[in-house]
């Protein structure tokens, strides 16, 4: 990140310059935010186009309504502070996958080692919710046409999460303990979801 960081400020010197990313450049992308605060150090005007995240697509391929309690915590930070997640809000934990993995993408194949460890995020949830508690790896489904890709949600019981899944760009999704939505348009039930599911 501190390298890609470098490549756009020093390509800055001669602007207009543009940093593109996938989805929202302010959602999961350190370096969108390290680079507007190092602009404004260095006297350069910047702007965010705004666009759709990745949060948008588990919104409406899980039919969630995010406005009824929602948490999101990057899965390593979440362990790593010891942060006792709000079981009546749903709870998103980005980069679940690959949970511990320290190494980037690998140069040739751009491929990322997926987490060997991820029976240490299981544990911790555990701490907060019942074994049996369904959780879901989502990949969200983009675009239209010939070239849209469609939604990937694997399921399980809590107590069966020991792998990383299928898809290292997915986000586990843990729903609020049932019975304790605001209002019952907003119960996330596992029925309640749109999606079908592979076990």
């Amino acid at each position: 990140y501190k390298q890609m960081l470098e490549v756009v400020l020093d390509a800055a010197a001669d602007p207009p310059v543009a940093f593109a990313t996938y989805g929202s450049a302010m959602v999961g992308t350190q370096v969108a935010h390290q680079l507007i605060e190092e602009a404004g150090r260095r006297g350069l005007t910047t702007h965010v186009t705004n666009a759709v995240s990745s949060l948008d697509g588990i919104w409406a391929d899980l039919n969630i309504d995010p406005f009824y309690g929602f948490e999101v915590w990057e899965a390593n930070a979440f362990v790593g502070q010891g942060i006792q997640p709000n079981t009546r809000a749903n709870l998103l934990l980005p980069q679940a996958p690959v949970f511990g993995v320290k190494e980037g993408n690998d140069p040739d194949t751009l491929a990322i080692r997926l987490s060997s460890t991820i029976s240490l995020l299981r544990d911790h949830l555990l701490r907060f919710y019942p074994p049996h508690h369904i959780v879901y790896y989502a990949t969200t489904g983009a675009g239209t046409g010939p070239r849209a890709t469609v939604p990937d949600i694997e399921s399980m019981p809590l107590s069966d999460l020991d792998h990383p899944g299928h898809r290292p760009g997915s986000t586990l999704y843990v729903p609020r303990i049932p019975g304790t939505a605001p209002t019952s348009a907003d119960d996330d039930s596992p029925a309640r979801h749109k999606t079908s599911t592979r076990s």
